[in-house]
């Protein structure tokens, strides 16, 4: 590389800067015109101000030659800030002999100029709420298993889950150091069925392990997508059952789903601006934790890895985290920021690394989490398959009466004959089902034949009259609903639904 300057200072600083990122980069050599010994350029003239001989180019000088060490390291150093620390790491040696200088040294001088180059561009209130932003990389590349096995270890002190529940819970941690790498953002759920499950523990544990936790126990719509558009952190709700399920909150639920997506994770809101009213475009694509006792609204499951904690049994033991905790898993956290500088570029979603599992967007949020497994280490990808095998079935937490309807229609279709059925003999049948719901519909009385019809509805099955004989019926065809059984309907292993 030649670089000809302009013969000014502002030249000077550019041949410098530009010198200092060549080399930073790979380049063996960097020449450069020395103009300000040209006795017949005037200042601030460059070559379009003059014609030149190619042979001028010859008396380009090594720009480490022409330069003093004091003119030209902090422009090296400055562009080896910048590498990732793969690159750096490969360098180092290079870029130090070039300096004349220990490659020990080298490091240090680039360690101080990303902390001054952070310390720039982070707004000092943001650092406060934030301190991670400042943290260092751990100084030698990480091996993912090794790191995988060490969350894993960390979840398991702390909390009693299933190997299967904290093998997700890690490579979520994992994950939303690099999630913005990925196109699907699932939401990690933890769930329980009643209070002192666990919840509250692995809430405090992610606080110490994720990126940018942002904590909250109470939130409101705008709080969300403003938060999520100003600061892209990991957003932690807690208690979410105090308030997510309450009915009037459904614009809630609507964020929440809308950021699992990055095309379409969105809000639009009407603010105003200079005194005018402009629409407003706000992110809403981040991790997000949420903790409740139960379960939240269908659409909010199928966007996450579901983890149901279980109260532990009194011969289990855990430890309980310190004050302290956050501080004693700092390492932890710089050697997860440290393999996801060196290995987010490896990092690829693909369908195909996940089996057909119960849903689309079920294994669209498995297969996220094996973009990151699969760069980790075989065991750890090996691990996540058999999470998805336990965990990826959610159907068991979803209430959706609709669904449920049509599973136990296919039940009764099972013991009857005939191409058609009447609508009296399909309410009666699921009324004599105790166990479920429909004989609780009227007031005890049962689903009237009108109420079916309404919930068919939907999905296009509507019951028509047909004759059997002299008698006229109304009932429903038999094909029509195993057609919308296909559908909507997940056959598992052995034909079972």
């Amino acid at each position: 590389m030649i670089i000809a300057p302009d013969k000014d200072a502002p030249g000077k600083h550019y041949a410098l800067s530009v010198a200092g990122i060549a080399l930073a980069q790979g380049a063996s050599i960097v020449r450069v015109i020395n103009v300000w010994q040209l006795s017949d350029w005037s200042s601030g003239d460059d070559l379009a101000d003059h014609t030149v001989p190619v042979e001028f180019l010859d008396s380009a000088v090594d720009a480490c030659n022409l330069f003093s060490q004091t003119e030209l390291d902090p422009h090296v150093v400055k562009a080896a800030a910048s590498l990732s620390y793969g690159d750096f790491d490969r360098l180092k040696k290079r870029l130090a002999t070039k300096l004349g200088i220990t490659v020990n040294t080298f490091g240090k001088l680039v360690k101080e100029a990303r902390v001054k180059d952070r310390d720039a561009e982070t707004p000092q209130n943001v650092t406060t709420m934030f301190p991670d932003d400042a943290l260092e990389p751990w100084d030698e590349p990480v091996n993912g298993e090794i790191l995988f096995a060490e969350i894993v270890a960390l979840i398991n002190r702390h909390v009693v889950l299933a190997h299967s529940q904290a093998v997700a819970v890690a490579i979520w941690i994992i994950f939303s150091w690099g999630f913005d790498s990925m196109n699907i953002c699932p939401k990690l759920l933890i769930n329980s069925p009643s209070k002192r499950c666990g919840k509250s523990t692995l809430m405090e544990l992610l606080l110490c392990l994720v990126r940018r936790a942002l904590p909250a126990s109470n939130i409101t719509p705008a709080a969300i997508y403003r938060s999520i558009d100003k600061w892209q952190p990991t957003l932690l709700i807690d208690e979410a059952d105090t308030f997510l399920n309450k009915p009037g909150n459904e614009e809630m639920t609507g964020i929440l789903n809308s950021g699992h997506t990055c095309a379409l994770a969105f809000v639009v809101r009407i603010q105003e601006t200079n005194g005018e009213f402009m629409p407003v475009r706000f992110s809403t694509f981040c991790p997000q934790v949420i903790a409740m006792i139960k379960n939240p609204a269908d659409t909010l499951i199928d966007r996450s890895i579901v983890v149901t904690l279980v109260r532990k049994l009194v011969t289990q033991r855990v430890r309980a985290l310190g004050i302290n905790s956050s501080n004693q898993m700092k390492d932890t956290r710089r050697k997860i920021l440290r393999w996801i500088t060196d290995h987010k570029n490896d990092v690829s979603f693909d369908i195909e690394a996940i089996p057909q599992i119960s849903n689309d967007r079920a294994r669209q949020n498995w297969a996220t989490m094996a973009a990151f497994s699969q760069v980790l280490g075989p065991q750890a990808h090996t691990m996540l398959l058999t999470a998805v095998a336990e965990l990826s079935d959610t159907s068991d937490i979803e209430d959706n009466l609709e669904i449920d309807l049509l599973t136990d229609i296919r039940e009764i279709l099972n013991t009857q004959k005939g191409d058609r059925i009447q609508s009296t003999v399909l309410s009666k049948e699921l009324g004599k089902m105790k166990e479920r719901p429909w004989c609780e519909f009227n007031h005890g009385k049962g689903l009237s034949e009108n109420r079916l019809s309404r919930m068919l509805k939907p999905f296009k099955i509507e019951p028509n009259k047909f004759r059997d004989g002299a008698v006229t019926h109304r009932g429903y065809s038999v094909a029509a609903l195993n057609a919308v059984f296909d559908r909507y309907l997940t056959v598992k292993s052995g034909g079972e639904a």
